[in-house]
């Protein structure tokens, strides 16, 4: 197995990617998760590559068309809350505090909501699919009044039912009478009552976290598939933004960005009022060399060229007119600060270095380096 080597997280911040990625508008705790763990796709994983595309494409188209429904999804969506603890927790055998069951059951609500209007796209993303969590709901929602509130309600338990309502009753005493004396006595029965009530509640607890515990899956389903509608909307609202396309992947070694463009660079320029200038590239197996005037574009070209395949690779569209690549085991870049983080060589001796290992990867894959 090739060990995927997709430039260093300073060549990341060098070539603009860190900024892309923070122009990611994730809404999530379960999306940012998503965004986390994104990485490079492996040569085996193109047709899941090509996939990830094909989602994000139709989102993009969605995103245009259904801007009402996407309006709506984004309330439900920026109250979603992580329950992933209290969910380990429940599959640990834990008995679950009322925090934990509102929790839980406020996601389940979020959750149905989420699941009716994503429905209402019509898109044919099965990894955005939730599933009902109408039995959850039911469980911790046993009056089935479908509002924002916990409480271990009567109905749980016919003996719970019985012991509040003889507190209720003393506490009536307790009001109207006026003797101290039975005041007081009231008072105790109510702590003895009291405690009667907590201990029943207790045993409905541990009941509910024991029910709850078959439907955490269904739960954790829903998790995923929230991480990935908000992951994808967010590529794809990332490719309205700057235009970016869905990339064609190639058999050939043969690279080919038309009209790309470095958002980074793009942002910065527009802020003076001048423009980007659009690049094309193209490359094909062997040596490129760029030459030109100092302060000629030469570095920005070649950040801008790793950037959007680097995206490319890692399931964003890039941006640009038209892309094209093959499947790539690594990229290197070198740059030209590289004496800062050589551990005291001089500037040669980091580049020596550094093309030792590019020579190494070399012989293991099919890469392209700067």
């Amino acid at each position: 197995m090739i060990d995927i080597k997709f430039l260093t997280e300073k060549e990341r911040e060098q070539i603009g990617f860190n900024y892309v990625i923070s122009k990611l508008q994730v809404i999530t705790p379960y999306g940012r998760e998503e965004l986390k763990n994104a990485r490079p796709y492996k040569r085996e994983e193109r047709e899941k590559l090509e996939r990830e595309y094909e989602y994000i494409d139709l989102l993009k188209e969605s995103l245009e068309k259904d801007k009402e429904i996407f309006f709506k999804i984004l309330k439900p969506l920026f109250k979603i809350k992580d329950i992933r603890n209290s969910l380990k927790r429940c599959i640990e055998g834990k008995v679950l505090d009322e925090v934990e069951f509102y929790e839980i059951k406020i996601f389940a609500l979020l959750s149905e909501e989420l699941r009716l209007l994503i429905g209402r796209l019509n898109l044919d993303i099965e990894d955005i699919k939730l599933v009902s969590l109408t039995p959850v709901l039911d469980l911790l929602d046993p009056q089935k009044k479908r509002i924002a509130t916990f409480y271990v309600y009567d109905e749980y338990s016919s003996n719970l039912k019985e012991i509040r309502e003889k507190k209720r009753q003393i506490e009536r005493q307790i009001f109207a009478e006026t003797d101290r004396e039975k005041i007081e006595k009231l008072r105790e029965e109510r702590l003895d009552i009291v405690a009667l009530e907590q201990k029943e509640e207790l045993e409905v607890k541990k009941s509910l976290s024991e029910k709850l515990r078959k439907y955490v899956g269904l739960i954790e389903k829903n998790i995923k598939a929230i991480g990935r509608f908000d992951f994808l909307m967010a590529k794809a609202k990332l490719a309205i933004e700057y235009n970016g396309v869905k990339p064609t992947i190639n058999d050939e070694i043969k690279i080919l960005f038309e009209d790309v463009i470095n958002p980074q660079v793009a942002d910065i320029l527009k802020t003076q009022e001048r423009e980007f200038t659009p690049l094309t590239i193209e490359l094909k197996s062997g040596t490129t060399v760029i030459t030109g005037a100092n302060m000629g574009g030469k570095t920005v070209a070649l950040r801008t060229f790793a950037l959007n395949l680097l995206l490319a690779m890692m399931g964003f569209f890039p941006f640009a007119k038209k892309v094209s690549f093959p499947m790539l085991d690594f990229i290197h870049f070198v740059s030209e600060d590289l004496q800062s983080i050589s551990r005291g060589l001089s500037s040669f001796g980091a580049e020596v270095m550094k093309l030792k290992e590019v020579i190494e990867d070399i012989k293991k894959g099919q890469d392209l380096w700067h």
